[in-house]
């Protein structure tokens, strides 16, 4: 695959052909490429000047060679620095464009040189060319040529590849209204309160005690943001808890793109609204928001902290262990320990559209909530030893886990202001050799970085 703008590196003896290189040149920088010409565009090194010649060759996209009359300086074993640079060209494998000037050649070195090159087996096919003006134009077509049939090549030597975000959607409408309570006295009247508030007390610890002390009760899908209440629930309406402590002269209601394209402190008190909607939806389906860990985690079906095996669907019909609790015993005593699913997430607006990027976690406890001592070496250790495929397979069941819906109970009641499609994934992706990224590590890392070894994860 070719660098965004293709270097194309230019072989030819130097002086006797100044003429054509200056034409090369022009025919390169005029079709958006980067000439690799000694006389132009090298910089002081320190190298010597066969190593920096044969170096530029090899990060070169595309090698062309001017066949002129002279074989050129020799080296100590007799080659020329051309015949090393065309030599160490194909032996990389890059694309070699040959141009045949109609100048004499004299030197039999130089007879021989242009015979192997034009080998009618083992050669390449050349354009002789008349002068340097036919060699600008000759060098444009056959780059552009070029290109277009590696652009080919790249079409049909792709893969789908799949990202970390899933596509959402959510309610068009938001409203917003002024809060309508006093700080003070419900901070007061808090004292016999099972939490009892402070003057540090955030404004939403407050809210829930000022709905409380009306005997109200109130989901937690809305966001205090400059003392006034954030919700997609129509704070208009009576019935709706959040109506009876706001400011009901204040009330506005926007379009979601409204609300969030005002300013950036509005786009994040839009994401903020987005995650306590998400923690609504996932707390109804036994999936706890853990502050202290940034994350969603699974939670044991009961108290005897039973294993929570959850249906899901990828290529077939599929069940996934989401919490699990196990025993050891050591010195006449039982340990236990529960190993939770979790994940963490970000939402994310790519030109206007939005998405929710999920990071696959874990979470190990002894009780089902509070966090197993070594719990970080036990998450290391699952995390070191996942390759693509398990965590590929963990953004696949949460996605589904999230667009989950109840077909059997059609009286169900469906979160309605937070929805989740696909994952996204690119049809067209350049196939990614993935050896040739771990090809310079030690065995025992390859083998953790290959999908190709499948691995028992112990806990």
């Amino acid at each position: 695959m070719f660098n965004v703008k293709p270097i194309i590196f230019v072989s030819s003896t130097v002086s006797d052909l100044s003429n054509e290189r200056e034409a090369a040149r022009l025919a390169i920088e005029q079709i958006n490429c980067k000439p690799s010409m000694c006389e132009n565009t090298f910089i002081a090194q320190n190298r010597n000047s066969i190593d920096v010649c044969l170096n530029e060759v090899i990060k070169a996209d595309v090698y062309i060679l001017l066949l002129g009359g002279k074989y050129g300086y020799e080296l100590d074993d007799g080659v020329s620095i051309t015949e090393k640079e065309w030599f160490i060209a194909d032996r990389e494998g890059k694309p070699i464009l040959v141009f045949n000037l109609k100048k004499i050649k004299t030197e039999q070195k130089q007879n021989d040189f242009a015979n192997k090159v034009g080998n009618i087996y083992d050669g390449k096919f050349w354009k002789e060319v008349n002068s340097a003006f036919q060699l600008k134009d000759e060098i444009q077509k056959s780059l552009l040529t070029l290109f277009e049939e590696e652009k080919i090549k790249r079409k049909q030597n792709t893969e789908k590849l799949y990202s970390s975000l899933i596509n959402i959607d959510f309610a068009q409408k938001i409203f917003i209204g002024a809060l309508n309570i006093d700080r003070k006295e419900i901070i007061k009247n808090s004292i016999n309160s099972e939490r009892k508030l402070f003057k540090k007390s955030t404004n939403r610890e407050v809210i829930y005690e000022a709905l409380k002390q009306q005997n109200l009760k109130f989901s937690s899908d809305w966001v205090c943001f400059n003392n006034k209440i954030v919700s997609f629930h129509d704070i208009s309406n009576s019935s709706i808890p959040l109506h009876n402590i706001v400011d009901t002269g204040t009330i506005e209601e926007f379009s979601t793109s409204e609300f969030y394209s005002i300013d950036d402190d509005y786009k994040n008190v839009f994401k903020t609204l987005l995650k306590f909607c998400l923690i609504q939806k996932l707390y109804k389906m036994g999936v706890e928001w853990v502050k202290n860990y940034n994350h969603f985690r699974f939670m044991p079906p009961d108290e005897n902290l039973s294993k929570r095996v959850a249906k899901w669907h990828s290529k077939k019909d599929a069940t996934r262990t989401v919490f699990e609790q196990t025993s050891r015993e050591w010195k006449e005593k039982t340990y236990y320990t529960c190993k939770h699913f979790a994940f963490k997430i970000a939402f994310i607006d790519i030109e206007n559209k939005w998405y929710i990027s999920i990071v696959p976690d874990w979470a190990f406890t002894f009780d089902g909530k509070k966090p197993l001592y070594n719990e970080k070496d036990k998450i290391t250790y699952l995390k070191r030893n996942e390759r693509n495929q398990h965590v590929f397979n963990h953004v696949k069941f949460i996605s589904h886990f999230l667009q989950y819906k109840d077909e059997d109970n059609l009286f169900s009641n469906k979160y309605k202001f937070i929805d989740f499609g696909d994952i996204v994934n690119f049809d067209s992706f350049p196939i990614l050799n993935d050896d040739s990224w771990s090809m310079n590590e030690k065995e025992d890392v390859n083998n953790v970085l290959s999908d190709k070894i499948q691995v028992t994860l112990k806990f």
